[in-house]
C-alpha cells in the first residue's frame, strides 16, 4: 500500500489508491471499513454539498446487516443499536371494503429481530466513524476515463478538477454517473409501478408503546394491492410511515419532481385516505408538517452480469450495482454486504484491481441478482411481476400460492440472514436452494428481456448532472 499525501492535502496531481464516489450508506460504511488499513490512500467524493440525512425514511437492518457491519467496525452496530428500535414480528393488515368493518391481520414473528432505524441517523452514525479530511463534498460527478498505460482512472466532476485513482468504486445511487459510464447501453432506472410517500416524526413516547415491535403493512384487499401504507417505529420515538398508490407512470404533484416538502403533496395523500375512509391513518399524515414529507416515483436496476470495467479499475457498490424495490427490505442490507465483501477483497488482493474485482464479484453479483429479481417480483412491473411469481408455482405446484408465499418468505429470510455463509443458497431448501436460485435467476432474466417494451425507464438526461 502507498504512502501518498493525506487525502485532505488538495490533491491536486496525485494518484489516490481507493476512489469512493458516493457518501450514502454503502459508501460511507466502506469507508469506515477501509479506515482500519494503514497506509491506503483513499478518498470518498459526495455530490451534496454536505452529507444528506434529511430523507424521511427508515431502514431495518436484520443479521445479515448487522454481521457486514460488524466486520467493518463493531462501533457501527453498537451505535446502530443505540438508536434503533427492536422489531419482533409482521403485521399484514386487510381492510374490507366496509370502512366500518374489521380489518384480517395476519402476523408473522420475525425468524431474527431486526433493527429498525431512521435512514439519518444511521448517516450520521456513519460519518462519525470517518475521519472528516478523507471526505470531500459538492463533487458531482460527470464521468470518467481510464488511462489503461499508467494503471489509474480520472473521474470527471462539474466545475471541479478531475480526481484519478487506481481504483475508483461507483457507490453514487440508483442514477448512478459511474454506472452510465460504465454501460452506456444500459437502460438506466426501471420504474416500478408506484408513486410513494413518506415521513418521520417524533412521537414521545412511541418507542415504548405497545406494539412497537411490530412492522405493520396495510392494504386494501387481498389481491389489490393499489394502496398500501407501512407504519413503523424508528427508534428514539419517532414513527415513520409511509403510502405507496400504484400508477401507471411516474406522475408527481403539481407537475414537479417529488422531493420534500412538495406543496400538495400532504392534501394528495390525504385526498386518496379520504376515499377509503382509513381516518386513522389520515390523522398520522394530518400530523406530520407538510414539509416532512418525501414524494418519490419508484426505480430499480436490472442486473448486470458484471460490476467492474477496465481491468478492474472500476467496480459498483449498492444502489449503483443493485437498486431495488424496497418490498423485501433488503436494499440497505445488501448495499452492507458489498462494503465488507468490498473491504476484504482490498485488505487481500490490494495493489492488484483485477484480483480485487474478481473476488468481489463472485461474493456479489449472483446473490444481489437473486434479491433484486426476488424485489421485482413484488413490485408492480406490468407482466413481469405476475411472471416472476409465476415461476415459484410452477417450481412446486402442489403448494397453494398463500401457502407458497409465506413459506418463500420465511425461506428468504433465513437464507439472507446466513450471511456470509452459503452466498449462493441454502443446500435441500424447497425454495432457496442454489439450484432452484440458479433458476430462478435464468428465468426472470428471460422473462424481464420479453417484458422490455413494457418497462418504463428515465431518461438518460435525468442521470447526467453535466
Amino acid at each position: 500500500m502507498t504512502n501518498a499525501e493525506p487525502a485532505g492535502a488538495n490533491g491536486l496531481g496525485q494518484i489516490f489508491d481507493v476512489l469512493i464516489v458516493g457518501g450514502g450508506l454503502g459508501g460511507l460504511a466502506l469507508a469506515v471499513g477501509l479506515g482500519h488499513l494503514p497506509g491506503l490512500n483513499w478518498l470518498l467524493v459526495e455530490a451534496a454539498d454536505e452529507l444528506r440525512t434529511a430523507t424521511g425514511t427508515l431502514i431495518g437492518v436484520g443479521a445479515n446487516g448487522l454481521h457486514a457491519l460488524e466486520c467493518l467496525d463493531p462501533r457501527i452496530v453498537e451505535n446502530v443499536k443505540k438508536y434503533a428500535q427492536v422489531g419482533t414480528r409482521a403485521e399484514g393488515h386487510v381492510r374490507p371494503a366496509d370502512p366500518a368493518g374489521e380489518p384480517e391481520v395476519n402476523a408473522m414473528p420475525l425468524s431474527q429481530q431486526l433493527h429498525t432505524i431512521r435512514w439519518g441517523a444511521t448517516q450520521r452514525v456513519l460519518a462519525e466513524l470517518v475521519e472528516p479530511s478523507r471526505v470531500r463534498c459538492g463533487h458531482k460527478c460527470r464521468g470518467y476515463t481510464v488511462d489503461e498505460a499508467a494503471g489509474h482512472v480520472a473521474v470527471h466532476f462539474k466545475d471541479k478538477p478531475d480526481i484519478k485513482a487506481r481504483l475508483v468504486i461507483g457507490a453514487d445511487g440508483v442514477r448512478s454517473v459511474i454506472r452510465s459510464s460504465m454501460c452506456p447501453s444500459d437502460p438506466g432506472p426501471r420504474f416500478l409501478g408506484y408513486m410513494n410517500w413518506n415521513a418521520v416524526r417524533h412521537v414521545p413516547g412511541s418507542s415504548s408503546a405497545a406494539g412497537s415491535d411490530v412492522i405493520k403493512t396495510i392494504r386494501d384487499s387481498k389481491t389489490d394491492f393499489s394502496v398500501m401504507v407501512y407504519i413503523i417505529n424508528a427508534g428514539c420515538d419517532y414513527q415513520f410511515w409511509q403510502v405507496r398508490m400504484t400508477s401507471a407512470s411516474p406522475c408527481f404533484t403539481n407537475g414537479g419532481s417529488g422531493g420534500g416538502g412538495v406543496p400538495g403533496s400532504k392534501a394528495r395523500v390525504m385526498q386518496r385516505l379520504q376515499q377509503l375512509g382509513w381516518q386513522d391513518i389520515m390523522q398520522e399524515v394530518e400530523a406530520t408538517d407538510e414539509s416532512a414529507i418525501y414524494e418519490r416515483a419508484m426505480w430499480d436496476r436490472l442486473p448486470l452480469p458484471a460490476w467492474s470495467a477496465a481491468g478492474g479499475h472500476v467496480v459498483l457498490l449498492g444502489d449503483a450495482a443493485h437498486a431495488m424495490y424496497s418490498g423485501p427490505g433488503q436494499g440497505a442490507r445488501t448495499a452492507f454486504e458489498d462494503a465488507h465483501q468490498m473491504f476484504l477483497a482490498i485488505k487481500q488482493h490490494w495493489p492488484n484491481p483485477a484480483a480485487i474485482a474478481a473476488q468481489y464479484e463472485e461474493a456479489r453479483v449472483h446473490r444481489a441478482s437473486i434479491i433484486q429479481n426476488y424485489a421485482a417480483g413484488m413490485a408492480n412491473l406490468a407482466g413481469l411481476s405476475s411472471d416472476i411469481n409465476a415461476f415459484w408455482q410452477q417450481l412446486h405446484p402442489d403448494t397453494p400460492d398463500a401457502d407458497g408465499r409465506t413459506e418463500r418468505f420465511r425461506e428468504f429470510q433465513l437464507w439472507l440472514n446466513s450471511y456470509p455463509e452459503k452466498m449462493h443458497g441454502l443446500p435441500g431448501s424447497k425454495y432457496t436452494s442454489p439450484e432452484a436460485l440458479k433458476a430462478f435467476v435464468e428465468h426472470c432474466a428471460a422473462a424481464t428481456a420479453q417484458h422490455s417494451a413494457s418497462q418504463q425507464h428515465m431518461p438518460s438526461s435525468k442521470i447526467s448532472c453535466a
